[in-house]
């Protein structure tokens, strides 16, 4: 096997799981992240890829979703809506209501 077509195949197969989440935090920075400047635009960006290429298959093996198209779109929720969530989840973890969901969850006798 042609070792260039290989290399090419493989870049084309991470572009195509890029993509989708590459385009939903494009669409998130433009219409919702009006004021970043270039650099804070570039790291949500590249944030919002990185969510959407390293959660997208979590939530789509969770899921037992099959289909490239619904595979796609997962990534793309995730590239447009991940750097809320996360902004979200850390605001949750950082006020200690994370911390005591657990402890009543799972330690219904701790209390802080």
């Amino acid at each position: 096997m042609d070792p260039s077509t290989e290399v090419g195949t493989a870049l084309w197969a991470m572009l195509a799981k890029l993509l989708p989440g590459a385009a939903g935090a494009v669409i998130q920075l433009l219409f919702v992240e009006k004021d970043l400047n270039r650099r804070q635009m570039a790291i949500a960006l590249a944030a919002g890829v990185a969510i959407a290429y390293f959660m997208g298959p979590l939530i789509v093996s969770m899921a037992g979703i099959t289909g490239s198209g619904k595979q796609q779109s997962i990534g793309f929720l995730i590239g447009l809506f991940g750097l809320k969530l996360t902004k979200e989840a850390f605001r949750l973890i950082n006020s200690g209501a994370v911390t005591e969901w657990i402890k009543r969850r799972f330690l219904p006798g701790e209390r802080s």
